[in-house]
């Protein structure tokens, strides 16, 4: 069974680690070139490429308000996301995904093992152990950024778009 197969028999609600997030990677994410945008204030600025890993501590940091958002993926082909939002009390949500022929699945980011029975729904707010640093969500970030995956200390929920 194929990577791709093996992530398309996951369903919403599958329950996942680090560990077992990083292992439906057979193999390193290859180093690819990374696009982003952001949205403040309702204003989403045009697709531009990331400029180093780095950059994404500017880009979690210039988000002022709650319900502003930057999403970063690869292109040509979208193999991968990752999206973060502040919320009101200045902490921020992170969610990582992996696109599959038949749509998406999307990991919400929290701390912990037992992150991994928090909910996951886009119609459903973030909880407690969902809500993180602005360290915490540019070392993910980071982490995701480089290849990675998700680090060490953090699980989450499968939400499936397909």
């Amino acid at each position: 069974m194929t990577t791709l197969e093996s992530i398309s028999t996951l369903e919403h609600g599958t329950l996942i680690d680090a560990l077992a997030w990083n292992a439906l990677l057979e193999d390193p994410q290859p180093e690819r070139p990374l696009f982003w945008y952001e949205s403040i204030n309702g204003q989403a600025t045009e697709w531009q490429e990331l400029q180093g890993i780095s950059h994404l501590a500017q880009l979690i940091n210039g988000l002022p308000e709650d319900q502003d958002f930057m999403v970063v993926q690869d292109d040509d082909p979208e193999t991968r996301y990752a999206q973060s939002m502040r919320l009101e009390n200045g902490k921020f949500t992170v969610e990582l995904a992996m696109f599959l022929p038949n749509g998406a699945l999307n990991l919400r980011v929290g701390k912990g093992v037992a992150a991994i029975s928090e909910p996951n729904r886009p119609d459903e707010v973030a909880t407690l152990l969902q809500e993180l640093s602005p360290a915490e969500a540019v070392q993910i970030l980071m982490s995701w950024a480089s290849g990675r995956g998700l680090p060490a200390g953090y699980a989450g929920s499968i939400y499936s778009y397909v």
